[in-house]
C-alpha cells in the first residue's frame, strides 16, 4: 500500500498479483490477509475501469463485517462496491452498501471507515446519512500520525463538497480555499496519491465556483498523472464538476493550439475518460 500511496502503482500492482497468488495457493480464502489483498487488487483493476474483474473480486468475500479486520479492507470493499453499484446505475443499491458500512464502523469503532464511507456518499451524489454533522474549517486537532491526517481529509473533503453544493458564493470560496490548503498542506509529504485526491477536490471547487480556467490549470497535473498510471475512473469518480472541467479540456486541447498549451496531455487518455464517466456498466 505504501508504493500505491507513493504513486508506484506499477510497484504496487506486481506485489498485489503476488500476494494474491500466495493466497490462492494457501487456499485460505476467507482470511483477513486473503479479503485485504483481493480488495487492493480490486481496486487497482476498478481504477483500470475493469469492473466486471473488480466486482468479482469483491464477491468472493462473505460478510465482510464477520471476521474484523483492516480499515483498508472495509473501507475497500464498501466503496468500491458503491462506486461500481453507481456506474451501473443502481444507486439505492449503493446507498445500501454504503449503509452498511457506516453499521461496520460503528460496531467496530473505526472513524477512518466512518470517514470514507460519509465521504464516498457526497462524491457519488448520494445525501448524507441521517444525523450527519460535517466538521468546520481548522476544527481538527494537529493530526499527531497519518492515520489521523487521512482520516482528517477525508472528513474535510465531505465538508468542502456539501459547502459546493449549497451553490452559495461564500460556500463556495471556502471550499476553494480549503481544499487549497489540502493540496498545500500535502506537498512534498510523499504522499502523492492523498495529494492527487486533494487537487481533484480543488478543481472540482473551482469549476464549482464559476473559475473555469482556474479549474482546468488545477487539472492538468492530475490528469497527467492518471494518464501515466492509468487511473481511467480516477476524474469521472471526482464528480460531475470535474467530468465537466475534464471534457472542457478537451475540448481546449483540440483546437488549433491545444497542443502547444497543454503539451503533457493525451487527447486519448481524455476520451477514455470521458467515455468511462459516461458509460453504465
Amino acid at each position: 500500500m505504501a508504493k500505491a500511496e507513493q504513486l508506484d502503482l506499477t510497484g504496487a500492482a506486481e506485489l498485489y498479483r503476488r500476494a494474491f497468488q500466495l493466497v490462492r495457493d494457501a487456499g485460505n480464502t476467507q482470511s483477513q490477509h486473503a479479503r485485504l489483498t483481493r480488495a487492493l487488487l480490486a481496486e487497482m483493476l476498478y481504477e483500470q475501469n475493469r469492473l466486471a474483474e473488480a466486482d468479482e473480486l469483491l464477491s468472493e468475500t462473505f460478510d465482510p463485517a464477520a471476521l474484523g479486520g483492516a480499515p483498508d479492507f472495509m473501507i475497500r470493499h464498501y466503496c468500491l462496491r458503491a462506486r461500481i453499484l453507481c456506474a451501473r446505475g443502481d444507486r439505492i443499491g449503493a446507498a445500501k452498501e454504503l449503509d452498511e458500512g457506516v453499521g461496520t464502523a460503528a460496531r467496530f469503532s473505526l472513524p477512518r471507515l466512518r470517514a470514507a464511507v460519509d465521504t464516498e456518499r457526497i462524491r457519488l451524489g448520494l445525501p448524507p446519512r441521517p444525523g450527519f454533522v460535517a466538521v468546520t474549517r481548522n476544527s481538527h486537532p494537529e493530526p499527531v500520525d497519518g492515520i489521523e491526517q487521512i482520516t482528517a481529509q477525508l472528513e474535510d473533503e465531505t465538508a468542502i463538497l456539501l459547502l459546493v453544493r449549497t451553490g452559495e458564493p461564500t460556500a463556495s470560496r471556502l471550499a476553494c480555499q480549503w481544499a487549497e490548503d489540502w493540496v498545500g498542506a500535502l506537498a512534498g509529504t510523499g504522499r502523492e496519491l492523498a495529494r492527487l485526491y486533494a487537487m481533484r477536490l480543488l478543481a472540482s471547487c473551482l469549476w464549482a465556483a464559476g473559475r473555469a480556467d482556474d479549474a482546468e490549470a488545477a487539472l492538468v497535473p492530475v490528469v497527467v498523472e492518471c494518464a501515466r498510471h492509468e487511473l481511467v475512473r480516477f476524474l469521472a469518480d471526482g464528480g460531475t464538476d470535474v467530468v465537466a472541467a475534464t471534457a472542457s479540456l478537451r475540448t481546449h486541447l483540440a483546437e488549433p493550439k491545444g497542443a502547444d498549451l497543454y503539451p503533457g496531455l493525451s487527447g486519448a487518455f481524455l476520451d477514455t475518460a470521458l467515455a468511462a464517466a459516461a458509460e453504465v456498466h
